[in-house]
């Protein structure tokens, strides 16, 4: 499941005749492929990308017996996932950062940031219900998406550092006009926000490029 929804599985089904042993029962085969499946249905979800079958031996209990090995191997259609999954998610994580677009005075910042983070925690709810659980191999998205929410979260606190220094700014701009002081300094939030702004779509965009190249070549 690492390279999820652009994964493919192997399917082995082994046949065994535990009546017979080796010198009784030898199976030959017609074909080294499978070339008719019967009744075979067309899924929704997986195509069959390629079928073998082999022969082989068993020992149990010191007896040799043959077998028959029958290999599928199946690639995920991934249309439903990057439609519902994918696009969603990297559209969410790349407005996340548009948090310092916001105006400072708008006073919607904070509430846009947190929103993002919230929308990134249901599709993590989502996609932990469409994988199966395992600790062998985190799937990339699921790594991709927990690194997005922890960025989120870091854009949540730096949205409220840049609140606090544009508010503190404020205030002892205020204290400097009463005080006679005509100077005016440019705002420490604005230029705290920008280089935020920079940063945050910087790793984002790394992020995603560098995860979304590994899970679509994953041959």
């Amino acid at each position: 499941m690492t390279y999820f929804p652009f994964d493919s599985q192997t399917c082995n089904i082994h046949l065994n005749s535990l009546d017979y042993f080796a010198e009784e029962l030898e199976f030959r085969l017609v074909s080294n492929q499978v070339t008719t499946i019967g009744h075979y249905n067309i899924d929704a979800e997986w195509s069959v990308v390629s079928t073998k079958v082999a022969t082989g031996q068993i020992t149990v209990s010191t007896h040799i017996y043959n077998r028959v090995r029958v290999m599928f191997q199946v690639a995920r259609k991934p249309l439903f996932a990057i439609l519902n999954i994918v696009i969603p998610i990297v559209t969410i994580s790349i407005l996340s950062m548009m948090v310092f677009l916001v105006p400072v005075e708008s006073g919607e910042k904070l509430s846009f940031s947190l929103s993002a983070l919230l929308s990134l925690a249901v599709f993590m709810s989502f996609i932990t219900e469409q994988i199966p659980a395992s600790s062998e191999k985190a799937p990339l998205l699921v790594i991709y998406l927990t690194l997005m929410v922890l960025l989120n979260a870091l854009s949540v606190v730096s949205t409220v550092l840049v609140l606090l220094c544009h508010y503190r700014g404020h205030v002892n701009r205020e204290t400097a006009a009463c005080g006679g002081k005509g100077k005016k300094n440019i705002p420490a939030s604005r230029t705290l926000n920008n280089t935020l702004l920079l940063l945050f779509m910087g790793v984002v965009i790394g992020i995603t490029i560098g995860i979304m190249a590994k899970m679509t070549n994953n041959n």
